[in-house]
């Protein structure tokens, strides 16, 4: 995703560049596992060259208990990347 957007009170007229994607496995039987990861860098197109990075990791375990009831386990890290 890449676009510019009028200003979110922080940034005015800022620019936002995202990428992400994930894979899912099922293939053992009755559990399931995910993995994604998220970044996304917004930067000012007005004054002040500020830039404001974001990367987000997660991981996901699921298992069936029962026909009905499942348990799951998550896993997820942000950080947070000031380079302006």
């Amino acid at each position: 995703m890449y676009g510019a957007g009028p200003g979110n009170g922080v940034i005015n007229s800022s620019r936002m560049t995202a990428v992400g994607g994930g894979y899912t496995y099922s293939g053992i039987r009755n559990l399931g596992l995910s993995a994604n990861l998220f970044y996304s860098r917004m930067s000012s197109l007005i004054g002040a060259n500020q830039i404001f990075e974001n990367l987000q990791i997660m991981a996901n375990a699921n298992s069936r208990i029962s026909s009905s009831l499942f348990a799951t386990v998550g896993f997820g890290q942000r950080k947070i990347l000031n380079t302006g």
